[in-house]
């Protein structure tokens, strides 16, 4: 049992650290990406960020409900809002419209993400040297959160979750036709994961802490049923 009344303890402790560092969350920890022209990176915005970049690029905050169509080396479904993910350092993508074909080819470092059209009927089909995963965009929704723009980065404060609408996401372009080098890092404001985390152990403490408490108070109460009656 000594072992068992440790375990509340060590979820508290838990909780506490994860406050901490959701509270105040260093400023590190980038990612390094390539963002070849044309081409988008998806990044899931949550708490403050910061882009870093060697170009210029074009910066969104969006909801965005996707559903997976197929994959593949080769895709190729109709859809009326299309978003690829490309595991490969090649893509193909040549798209039908009634009696209309257009063509484009894209070539990735690190892979990435491609928007090829808005909104309409198209006939899709895409092919890569890797993976390539077609998504169906369902909702393509702003968000309320705020950009501002540095020398050479832009300062990304993100929204929390929506209930309908799921985790907000940064979604980042290139529009020139050069690879941009991009950072993504941690921002120095609150983590809301974090927070959540730290609250959640935190209740679980208490929790466990209640029943290692009512559990052992029965095992008193029934030790003493049978015994010596008190003076």
């Amino acid at each position: 049992m000594r072992l068992a009344r440790l375990i509340p303890i060590l979820l508290l402790i838990s909780g506490i650290a994860l406050l901490i560092a959701g509270l105040h969350p260093a400023g590190s920890g980038g990612r390094e990406l390539v963002l070849e022209g044309g081409t988008h990176e998806v990044v899931r915005c949550s708490g403050a960020l910061i882009l870093h970049s060697n170009g210029s690029i074009c910066a969104d905050i969006r909801y965005m409900k996707l559903r997976r169509v197929s994959s593949g080396r080769r895709v190729n479904a109709p859809v009326t809002f299309p978003l690829l993910e490309v595991r490969g350092t090649r893509a193909y993508v040549k798209v039908r419209n009634l009696d209309a074909v257009w063509r484009a080819s894209y070539g990735f470092v690190d892979g990435g993400f491609l928007i090829p059209l808005d909104r309409g009927r198209w006939n899709l089909t895409a092919s890569s040297d890797g993976q390539i995963i077609l998504y169906e965009v369902q909702s393509f929704r702003p968000a309320h959160g705020r950009l501002v723009r540095r020398a050479g980065s832009v300062e990304v404060s993100c929204p929390g979750p929506d209930p309908g609408l799921g985790v907000a996401t940064v979604l980042v372009y290139n529009p020139s036709d050069h690879p941009v080098a991009l950072r993504v890092e941690r921002g120095p404001g609150p983590n809301p994961a974090l927070i959540a985390s730290s609250v959640a152990l935190v209740l679980a403490a208490i929790l466990v802490g209640r029943r290692l408490h009512a559990s052992e108070g029965g095992r008193r109460g029934g030790a003493g049923k049978g015994g010596r009656p008190p003076i």
